[in-house]
């Protein structure tokens, strides 16, 4: 899945858990950390979401000052007004 480049870069990967995964990387200048994640949506147990967050806020505090950190991917995906029935074409979208 990685390219020659990234491939050379890459030096482990850590799964926290079902929603969370830990990456490390060489650069130039320092190390990379990417954690990719998929929280909870908002419908989900406030415990759920507490516990989601706490884990991201542990993840994040392992991480060396020094590192470039990224955090990516599906944080919440349900925000915003309530759209259940609409239905929207490309064309709308444009």
């Amino acid at each position: 899945m990685l390219d020659n480049v990234a491939e050379k870069a890459f030096l482990d990967w850590r799964p926290i858990n079902e929603r969370l995964l830990l990456a490390r990387f060489n650069s130039k200048y320092s190390k990379l950390s990417v954690i990719q994640c998929y929280s909870p949506t908002n419908d989900t147990k406030e415990e759920e979401k507490e516990n989601f967050y706490n884990e991201l806020q542990a993840i994040t505090s392992t991480i060396p000052r020094h590192n470039v950190l990224i955090i990516m991917g599906n944080i919440n995906a349900n925000v915003g007004a309530d759209n259940t029935g609409e239905k929207i074409t490309w064309l709308e979208m444009a």
